[in-house]
């Protein structure tokens, strides 16, 4: 991580500079394992920081989950200024997002037609609102979706 000198001389310290800001970008209490792994900063040091910085009032504890940062405004100061995530926190997140979209895309697929029983005397009020364009239904198609069942 490249440090910014100006937020080292504001923060005191490379390190809490390192600590603060991993907890600035944490989605989610981090414990101080993770906030070592994240800054690249050793175990024991960050204890330490951590500790000073709850002596502070600027971070705190969330029950056994982990560490947060408790002041907003210094908060969003260093998510302008540094981006820190953890590779797999990035990619977890991507991944749900795919998996997301796939389940929605394998529902919409498995979704049964509509039904429009014409022999029950069912017609749409305005049939001009349900004539469309062939080649959108070809579109449909490739896609792997449902075109349309109107004529």
């Amino acid at each position: 991580m490249k440090v910014d000198p100006g937020l080292v001389a504001l923060c005191g310290s490379e390190r809490r500079l390192r600590v603060l800001a991993v907890l600035a970008n944490a989605s989610r209490p981090l414990t101080g394992y993770r906030v070592s792994l994240i800054g690249g900063v050793p175990v024991s040091k960050v204890y330490d920081e951590l500790r000073k910085l709850e002596k502070g009032g600027l971070i705190g504890r969330r029950g056994s989950s982990g560490w947060v940062l408790l002041d907003p405004d210094l908060g969003s100061l260093l998510r302008k200024r540094i981006r820190i995530v953890w590779w797999k926190d990035w990619f977890d997140r991507q991944d749900r997002r795919e998996r997301a979209d796939r389940m929605f895309m394998d529902r919409l697929r498995a979704a049964p037609r509509p039904r429009f029983s014409k022999d029950r005397g069912w017609t749409p009020r305005n049939p001009s609102l349900y004539k469309r364009d062939p080649r959108k239904d070809e579109a449909l198609t490739e896609m792997g979706l449902r075109p349309s069942n109107h004529a």
